[in-house]
Parts: structure tokens; C-alpha cells; sequence
């Protein structure tokens, strides 16, 4: 469950930066691990790397 901290944030989160959400499928941990570049979130370097290891620690992966 959020909390009213997180809720509150994405509020405030842009829709771009919402739209960059991937779904915790078998698909984006296979691109993942096939080291994908994920050309349609429009990121590159250091900035795809913190946005991919952010989304690892907040979807653990579950056997999909």
C-alpha cells in the first residue's frame, strides 16, 4: 500500500514520467536481462540504468 508521501508525489509526477512505467511482465524481465535499450521510454547512459534499477527494487520479480 502507498503512502500519502507516495500518493502526493505522483500527483505531482508529470504524465511523461508516468507514461515511462513498464508492466512486471515475463516480457520487460527477458529485455531486461537481454540488456534491451528500451528505445520507447526515451532514455540513454546513466539516466535508462537508474530508471530500469529503480523499477527492478520497486517490482520484485515473482516467477512471471
Amino acid at each position: 500500500m502507498a503512502t500519502i508521501e507516495e500518493l502526493l508525489a505522483a500527483l505531482r509526477t508529470p504524465v511523461s514520467e508516468l507514461e515511462r512505467k513498464l508492466p512486471n511482465t515475463l516480457e520487460t524481465w527477458t529485455r531486461i536481462g537481454n540488456r534491451d535499450s528500451f528505445a520507447e521510454l526515451g532514455l540513454s547512459g546513466s539516466e535508462l540504468d537508474k530508471f530500469l534499477q529503480d523499477w527492478i527494487n520497486e517490482n520484485p520479480y515473482n516467477n512471471i
